[in-house]
């Protein structure tokens, strides 16, 4: 997610390179982060290598009514196992459901996963501009992430490209535009950015994806700004961009659009996305109500993800309940993670979200791992305790039994 308030650069997209999560029985997926600055220290001097000569307006063109801007899939559909819809979870870096979608790249040998990912090519998918590249790593690992726009009002971005075309790689040279250091997900990132007015067209080599242990997804994200902005329950929290994201399959082309519908689910392709919309959801928002994103008190910015918390559902299968908690409830034990529950519409144990309201009444949930059906040694307490303010504690006990419940002075409280 991207930083409320920050400048055009700031927020041009989310980077980071961690290995990705799919939802249940899914696999990690890297967090996405946003340089926490407004502006970077100057970096390097040396003269450019020579880029290659583009011609592209001064203004991309309006993007008109229709939504058909992309005609070839990304990653070639042999190439990759399936497609993990919006709003993933992964803990600490990604305790918001996730912007983009990803393009889970074929394994090496699936019964070995610590061998890693294919390599395999990624294409324009459509005629675009590149307008930024990234590169963001560790000590031991960098890829690339690319700004690029159809037309004026249609962002888009990939994350994840492990390795850059010719012609973007001449484009991406010395001096940078800036340059940062930032911490998500317990580990420390270098980021540098430039600004580039790159003509791609349809099919056009950007470079590859995967080949790495670490590197299992291709992610592609899509901001709209035609469309009506997404109902958070505190809109002022989000950047301009992250209320206009949009799914990404919904833009291409009707036979490309429907292979890659096809194809939407766990990590592995094994299991359908459920429900409706087919590419899930980002704003799980439910004003009133204990469902959705909640910061821990005081918060600025929504980016880093890490401090907080948020109360919602699966990405694959909506019919399951989901505490996606980052580093904030250790003082009751509750380590960062992704724990589940199925939703019970009525009482006060494994109540959904959504019917959790500043009621005075304290909730009792027995949860799972996302990797597991047996419950966990432990119960988590929530209450609404205003329309805006919610609590949560973690309380060791087999079971939730018939209640009541009191909070200790260890709980968290978050707020909208």
């Amino acid at each position: 997610m991207m930083l409320g308030g920050m400048s055009a650069l700031g927020v041009a997209f989310a980077l980071v390179v961690l290995a990705a999560c799919s939802g249940v029985g899914g696999e990690d997926s890297s967090p996405e982060a946003v340089p926490p600055a407004d502006s970077y220290p100057e970096v390097g001097s040396e003269t450019p290598s020579a880029a290659p000569t583009v011609t592209a307006p001064g203004e991309l063109p309006p993007c008109g009514t229709g939504n058909a801007v992309f005609t070839v899939s990304p990653v070639a559909l042999s190439d990759f196992m399936g497609i993990v819809p919006l709003g993933n979870f992964a803990p600490s870096g990604h305790v918001f459901p996730t912007d983009h979608i990803y393009f889970h790249i074929n394994r090496i040998d699936r019964s070995q996963w610590e061998l890693g990912t294919v390599e395999v090519p990624v294409v324009s998918p459509g005629d675009v501009w590149v307008t930024e590249i990234r590169s963001t790593g560790t000590e031991n690992r960098t890829d690339y992430s690319i700004r690029f726009s159809p037309c004026e009002e249609i962002q888009a971005f990939f994350i994840h490209v492990s390795s850059l075309s010719g012609k973007l790689e001449q484009s991406f040279s010395l001096p940078y535009d800036g340059c940062d250091e930032y911490s998500t997900g317990g580990d420390i990132y270098q980021n540098c950015s430039k600004t580039v007015n790159v003509k791609l067209t349809a099919g056009e080599a950007v470079g590859t994806a995967g080949g790495d242990e670490w590197q299992n997804a291709l992610d592609l994200g899509v901001y709209d700004l035609r469309t009506e902005p997404l109902p958070y329950a505190n809109p002022d929290r989000w950047g301009e961009r992250s209320l206009h994201i949009s799914c990404p399959v919904d833009y291409f082309t009707d036979d490309v659009r429907t292979a890659l519908q096809a194809r939407l689910g766990s990590h592995d392709g094994t299991t359908s996305r459920a429900g409706s919309p087919a590419c899930g959801e980002v704003e799980q928002d439910e004003p009133g109500t204990a469902q959705g994103v909640w910061f821990v008190p005081g918060t600025t910015y929504t980016f880093p993800e890490d401090p907080h918390l948020t109360l919602a559902h699966d990405n694959v299968d909506p019919s399951i309940g989901v505490f996606a908690v980052g580093v904030s409830m250790g003082s009751s034990g509750l380590s960062s993670g992704l724990y589940l529950f199925d939703p019970a519409s009525s009482g006060v144990v494994n109540r959904d979200f959504k019917d959790v309201t500043a009621d005075g009444v304290v909730y009792c949930y027995e949860t799972r791992d996302r990797f597991g059906t047996e419950p966990l040694p432990f119960i988590i307490l929530v209450q609404l305790t205003s329309p805006t303010t919610v609590r949560s504690e973690r309380q060791d006990a087999a079971s939730c039994g018939s209640g009541s419940w009191q909070f200790s002075s260890a709980y968290t409280e978050y707020e909208r």
